[in-house]
């Protein structure tokens, strides 16, 4: 906060921006954050009834979808439905249909574009990893 201060070449004293801050805090009811694709697998998951194990991964391959700038464009939502579809695909498990995906993310079309970048994604890593083990 000092930093902001001098930054501010000392038109606010401390005491003001803090008091500041919190007037803000209060007018925002403290809702500051964005959600995320993990928010959305825990929506998501609750549907479905998975385990910790299940939810490490779709969290794990909704990570990777940080990792490369083309999916950037792709919402939380969409991210975190596409995660928990390949996570049903890695598990062998029930997945969900089209009409599920389309459910959460608002269109099937969309979802199954970043569940084809998701899996290609999670395909590199793990032919990244052989590649490193033989090396």
């Amino acid at each position: 906060m000092r930093d902001a201060c001098i930054v501010g070449k000392n038109c606010f004293s401390l005491d003001q921006l803090i008091t500041m801050e919190r007037l803000v805090l209060v007018i925002l009811n403290y809702e500051c954050s964005q959600p995320t694709a993990a928010t959305f697998i825990g929506h998501y998951l609750a549907d479905m009834k998975g385990d910790l194990e299940f939810q490490a991964i779709a969290k794990y391959i909704a990570c990777l979808s940080l990792t490369d700038y083309e999916n950037l464009h792709f919402q939380p939502s969409m991210v975190a439905a596409s995660a928990v579809f390949l996570a049903c695909q890695i598990q062998k498990t029930k997945l969900p249909s089209k009409i599920i995906l389309e459910k959460w993310t608002g269109c099937a079309n969309e979802a199954m574009e970043c569940v084809k970048r998701l899996d290609w994604l999670q395909k590199q890593i793990v032919k990244d990893q052989k590649q490193i083990v033989k090396d």
